[in-house]
């Protein structure tokens, strides 16, 4: 692990309320509902404390919605990397849309039409397996030259990469080092459940 005067954050960001998160059914690329929109846009005014360099963003719909909504205010690159993805990918929710229907989502987000990297995301053929992609995503991380890094992801991912579970829109801090490893810091709480005050009150941030 980097020492910390050389560390990089990243934050997992775990997307809002989806459809099949309240449905019994597999909705394909589930977006989000009302509440998730809801959970998601709590988090506008609130990214401004952390200096995020770029969002990495999962190219399944409830994410790229998710970062969208959350990031609205902030300046920072959005870009999709496919890595990002949700696992279980024979559930028809974990796979992504078409470059069109995703794109057609994209005109109505605030910040849409300046997230990079979709059309690729979309396109090439990716890791075989799951454990490969996490793999895969590992080395995207290293390879950021970013020191404070935002991922817009989903339970499956930031469980494999930090080995915690996150509730919708909950976001986990830890520390990367220079293979991409990720280590648990803290968890930050949606502001969308009433927090407030800084990012690092203890009411919002639990370690």
């Amino acid at each position: 692990m980097a020492q910390p005067s050389q560390a990089r954050h990243v934050f997992l960001l775990r997307h809002g309320e989806a459809e099949h998160n309240v449905s019994d059914e597999d909705v394909p690329d589930a977006p989000l509902t009302a509440q998730g929109r809801g959970q998601a846009n709590a988090w506008q005014h609130r990214m401004e404390e952390y200096d995020f360099e770029v969002v990495l963003i999962s190219p399944l719909t409830r994410a790229i919605q998710t970062a969208c909504y959350a990031f609205q205010e902030e300046e920072c690159p959005l870009t999709v990397v496919r890595s990002a993805r949700e696992l279980w990918w024979d559930d028809v929710a974990n796979q992504p849309g078409t470059l069109e229907s995703v794109s057609e989502v994209l005109r109505q987000l605030p910040r849409g039409q300046e997230v990079q990297g979709l059309k690729a995301a979309l396109a090439i053929k990716g890791p075989s397996t799951e454990a490969e992609s996490i793999r895969e995503f590992r080395t995207v991380l290293a390879s950021r030259p970013e020191r404070t890094i935002a991922v817009v992801t989903h339970w499956g991912v930031i469980n494999a990469l930090c080995g915690q579970g996150a509730d919708n829109c909950e976001m986990m801090e830890c520390l990367c080092d220079e293979k991409g490893n990720v280590t648990f810091v803290r968890k930050h709480i949606s502001p969308y459940w009433g927090c407030t005050g800084g990012a690092l009150d203890v009411a919002c941030s639990i370690g």
